[in-house]
């Protein structure tokens, strides 16, 4: 079978430039690999089928420019970034918070839907959160439920 010459084609953010050493995969099969450029600069080498079939598209920035963040993940990420809220005065009634609160109206915000639990039930809501920490704010457990009652 005569290999397949991709020099000079794109795959999405990927130049294809040479054909690198196969390698063996855990099956023993021979996988082919190549050498790209990506458009942030970098080197890589990847499988051919892989990227042929688009499940490779860059060398990792496109994913690293543009990650998922999950409502729970954007709460850990204000977490991270300014600490428990308990250790902030609550912005509505200055008593001790007790979570991070969602400020509203972030031009990045994003939408979707999240399970939420209630006197032992499960549901799932419509909520709404921001990839920025920036966009939180500390608020007691009676202040921040009033605060989205007002965003809904």
């Amino acid at each position: 079978m005569r290999a397949l010459d991709v020099t000079g084609q794109r795959f999405g953010h990927l130049v294809a430039l040479e054909a690198a050493a196969p390698r063996i995969l855990p099956s023993g099969q021979p996988e082919t690999r190549w050498r790209f450029r990506c458009d942030c600069g970098s080197a890589v080498e990847r499988s051919l089928s892989n990227v042929r079939a688009g499940r490779t598209r860059s060398c990792g920035c496109a994913r690293r420019a543009h990650p998922i963040i999950t409502y729970i993940g954007a709460h850990a990420r204000v977490r991270r970034a300014r600490g428990s809220a308990r250790n902030h005065l609550c912005v509505d009634c200055g008593e001790r918070a007790d979570e991070w609160s969602y400020d509203g109206g972030s031009p990045v915000e994003i939408r979707g839907l999240v399970p939420t639990s209630k006197g032992g039930k499960t549901y799932v809501r419509s909520m709404a959160w921001s990839p920025d920490p920036a966009d939180y704010s500390p608020r007691c457990r009676a202040d921040h439920r009033e605060h989205d009652g007002r965003a809904a």
